[in-house]
């Protein structure tokens, strides 16, 4: 992988590192803010819309005006978003708009920056683009909770200390991405005309019954069963583990995100029908173990939920 890729790459998990460094920490804002359940899922809730609002226009975004804009301004824009979470840790409004915030950057640069790393690795690479870039990302998701829990540990104020070691690194890193070349000729695109927004997800009308009635609401799953897995569960559960609250959450993050990479091997043996079969299964165990978790303030069952 040569210093482009390289610095795409760099980009990409700094991106992804800075979606989860405040997810340990929700029992955290819970209390300190005196927030509800409701208030306190809200947190993960509306970073989740500012993924699925940004993704519709992202690609397009990229296609029109290049690849190398969007991850830069991602990178930009998440070191923002961690200033608002420093503020949110006293303002109930701030931690929203940062959260808000980090959704938006995780619609626009995760999958333009895949899409930028596999165009620079080129034509016959696509296999191995693809799973580093995979790798990466769930790399960055999964490095962000344990670094929080253990400063939480051992440092002080880590409702400030692990954002501005977030926010460090995304600066220094927007440098590198800026000398990577552009894969976009953006103006033989832009002589096309003016860009406006197509709300369309450009499936094929001999695909649409099997989109609607099997895709569709797996492609719901796929963000239902992880942030069910490292937020709802853990903050429902915090109060039958005392003093570890972080603890929980924090491992919960991390075991989500990796047990997404680990499974790559697996997708790599079998159908995408018996893939997302296997998935929505799996899935649906886990949330019977979180429900019998809820149930009995069985703490430990939330990890292997």
């Amino acid at each position: 992988m040569d210093r482009k890729a390289l610095a795409v790459a760099l980009g990409v998990f700094i991106v992804s590192y800075g979606t989860n460094v405040s997810t340990p920490f929700l029992t955290i804002y819970r209390d300190r803010l005196d927030l509800s359940a409701n208030a306190t899922q809200l947190i993960f809730v509306v970073y989740v819309l500012g993924i699925v609002v940004t993704l519709l226009i992202a690609g397009q975004l990229s296609d029109r005006f290049g690849r190398k804009p969007l991850l830069i301004a991602s990178l930009a824009a998440s070191a923002v978003a961690s200033l608002l979470l420093i503020q949110g840790r006293d303002s109930y409004g701030f931690l929203i708009a940062g959260r808000v915030l980090l959704g938006v950057v995780s619609g626009a640069g995760l999958g333009v920056g895949a899409a930028w790393f596999q165009e620079i690795m080129g034509a016959g690479n696509e296999l191995k683009a693809a799973l580093i870039a995979t790798a990466v990302t769930y790399g960055g998701f999964g490095a962000a909770p344990p670094i929080s829990v253990l400063y939480e540990w051992i440092g002080p104020s880590p409702l400030v200390v692990p954002f501005l070691l977030h926010i460090v690194l995304s600066l220094l890193a927007i440098p590198a991405v800026v000398r990577v070349p552009e894969t976009v000729d953006v103006r033989a695109v832009a002589e096309q005309g003016p860009w406006r927004p197509q709300l369309s997800l450009g499936v094929p009308p001999q695909a649409r019954r099997g989109f609607v009635w099997y895709v569709a609401p797996l492609a719901v799953l796929v963000f239902a069963f992880p942030s069910t897995a490292f937020s709802l569960f853990p903050v429902l559960l915090s109060d039958a583990i005392p003093g570890r609250e972080v603890l929980l959450t924090g491992v919960s993050g991390s075991l989500t995100a990796w047990s997404g990479l680990v499974a790559r091997p697996f997708l790599q043996r079998v159908s995408f029908r018996t893939a997302m079969g296997w998935g929505a299964g799996i899935g649906s165990v886990g949330y019977l173990l979180g429900t019998i978790a809820f149930a009995t303030a069985g703490w430990p069952l939330v990890w292997p939920a």
